[in-house]
């Protein structure tokens, strides 16, 4: 059956029994159904509204003027929301699978994060008929609002080239003269088809335009004879699909210049600000396989600097989905579950200063109250300060190994302030030994870590 008979076999057109107004009710507004049969799923009322096109259409969309309704009104509804969201917590075991690194050659690690829209959110659906001509790009089966893995992966190539084109334009012009300059240009564009593969036309002749032939000769030349002979290759990055839980309506609407009235509102599907989804990105260097440890080793790290600085540009300043240019798109700097893990054993992630400083180790008469993972002992704990027992129960029930009093205030009072860092710390530095694991809560603060290690292409 072909997507069209979908929507003409529940057409209320030409049904004398059936008035488009009564069927626009029940799809978006939960009215009486008027069909024969019933429509439990929300995500296809919403397929079906766009019957109403040939129509009255702007009844469908926003109601009347007296009585608003309609998409916009169902939108508002607490209980789409609420569907919205039981479906992804639903489906989220088959579309959110994290990849396995025990599976995939030394040097691939993985960034995983869960970001917050700071504005709302643009794209363009491929469904071939909606209510709205501007429907935000649905996953096909679910129909939950989400950013394709292909779509991730040219936002951030698209941000990282425009980093590498900003940089070459912010040289003076003795700079572009220059040999060494030439060479880190040169080289961050190697990096980039390193990571994203082959350039597409539009790629190449937008760098070309911004640097002279002998550049882009240089590059051609290191291209085929250090990374591929035949001037293809697959780039090391490999995005995971995103997906949001929340829709809202957004409306332009252009004002006329002699009258300064807007009379034609366009409408957009959007997902509202403030709306979280996980994100994920996969980095394998499948190409190093067999080659020499040593440089493979540089090559990563250097990968992890320009990544780290790629995901704080798109998410922060260049925006992903559609009208970026606009201000769409953006997400906080803050980011929740931050995580970089990389298979490759004893590896130790550069260290940033957190808000409250270093972290501060036990001293060592502390370390008697102290588990291997520098959770306080069960033996210690009690209805007191930061769950550890209290002055009075301290004095009746003082395990045999504890200190006295005054040290265990002393205790007490470091593991309130230090106590989570420590943790913290010593979870870091016993995956090392596995596979090295970096925990992060800003992308500026991942941008940082490795902007101060250097490690260039």
């Amino acid at each position: 059956m072909s997507t069209y008979d979908y929507w003409a076999r529940h057409s209320f057109f030409g049904l004398s029994d059936i008035s488009e107004k009564a069927a626009v009710d029940y799809l978006l507004g939960g009215g009486r159904n008027p069909y024969p049969h019933d429509v439990p799923d929300l995500s296809a009322r919403v397929i079906l509204s766009a019957l109403a096109l040939p129509g009255d259409k702007e009844y469908a969309r926003t109601g009347t003027r007296r009585e608003p309704g309609g998409l916009v009104k169902l939108y508002q509804k607490q209980s789409f929301q609420d569907y919205l969201q039981e479906r992804l917590a639903q489906s989220r075991s088959y579309l959110e699978v994290f990849p396995d690194l025990s599976l995939l050659p030394i040097g691939s690690f993985t960034i995983s994060l869960t970001f917050t829209l700071a504005v709302p959110y643009l794209s363009k659906d491929d469904t071939a008929l909606h209510l709205l001509d501007n429907p935000v790009k649905k996953e096909w089966v679910f129909k939950l609002p989400y950013v394709a893995s292909t779509q991730w992966k040219g936002a951030l190539h698209a941000a990282m080239l425009k980093q590498l084109v900003e940089w070459w334009q912010d040289l003076t012009k003795d700079q572009k003269l220059h040999r060494s300059w030439q060479k880190q240009f040169v080289a961050r564009r190697i990096q980039l088809t390193r990571l994203f593969g082959t350039e597409p036309e539009n790629v190449k002749y937008h760098l070309t335009q911004n640097c002279d032939e002998k550049l882009n000769t240089w590059y051609k030349r290191y291209l085929c004879r250090f990374l591929s002979d035949t001037g293809f290759l697959a780039g090391r990055l490999y995005s995971y699909p995103s997906f949001f839980d929340r829709l809202s309506m957004e409306v332009i609407n252009p004002h006329d210049r002699e009258t300064g009235a807007g009379s034609l509102p366009i409408y957009f599907e959007a997902v509202p600000s403030g709306t979280r989804a996980n994100f994920i990105l996969l980095y394998t260097p499948l190409d190093r396989i067999g080659e020499e440890e040593h440089e493979t080793h540089r090559q990563v790290t250097a990968d992890m600097k320009l990544i780290a600085e790629g995901l704080q540009a798109l998410f922060t300043v260049y925006g992903f989905g559609a009208k970026t240019s606009s201000g769409f798109g953006l997400a906080s700097d803050v980011v929740e579950n931050g995580s970089l893990v990389l298979n490759l054993p004893g590896y130790v992630f550069p260290q940033a200063e957190t808000e409250t400083g270093k972290v501060q180790s036990p001293e060592d008469v502390f370390l008697k109250y102290l588990d291997e993972s520098g959770h306080s002992k069960t033996d210690f704990s009690g209805s007191g300060d930061h769950g550890l027992m209290s002055n009075s129960e301290y004095k009746e029930k003082a395990p045999p190994d504890g200190g006295s009093l005054s040290e265990f205030k002393e205790f007490r009072r470091w593991y309130g302030a230090n106590g989570e860092q420590w943790q913290k710390s010593l979870k870091e530095k016993n995956s090392a030994s596995n596979y090295p694991e970096l925990s992060f809560d800003r992308l500026s603060q991942l941008a940082e870590m490795f902007r101060q290690t250097g490690g260039e292409a």
